[in-house]
């Protein structure tokens, strides 16, 4: 599988620096992007069985994704092959938001 990321930005995604080529079942087996605890999609075995699959509102594991991920909207593309044969492209959608930690002070009544 072929990964490449874009951002949006200028109102048009942009090609971001992060790119890469993984080996879908070692990755799946290696639980590298969190697949496994997609109990919905009912990955299991590789290579995986013909069928139709369905996510949304997925919120991936944060711990599985680059540190310091810049906030904003990115299109993450996915091309999957099968000994150099075309299987299908994936366009993966979202959002990074900042977390903002908020102090609570309780003030003192004397």
């Amino acid at each position: 599988m072929q990964i490449q990321a874009y951002r949006f930005e200028s109102n048009e995604y942009r090609l971001f620096p992060l790119g890469f080529t993984v080996d879908v079942c070692d990755a799946h087996l290696n639980n590298s992007f969190g697949s496994r605890e997609l109990k919905q999609l009912q990955l299991r075995d590789c290579p995986f069985k013909k069928h139709t699959f369905r996510l949304t509102n997925y919120i991936p594991d944060q711990s599985k994704l680059p540190p310091r991920m810049v906030a904003g909207s990115y299109r993450v593309n996915s091309e999957l092959y099968d000994a150099k044969a075309h299987l299908m492209t994936l366009d993966w959608y979202g959002t990074i938001e900042p977390i903002v930690h908020l102090r609570y002070e309780q003030s003192r009544k004397y």
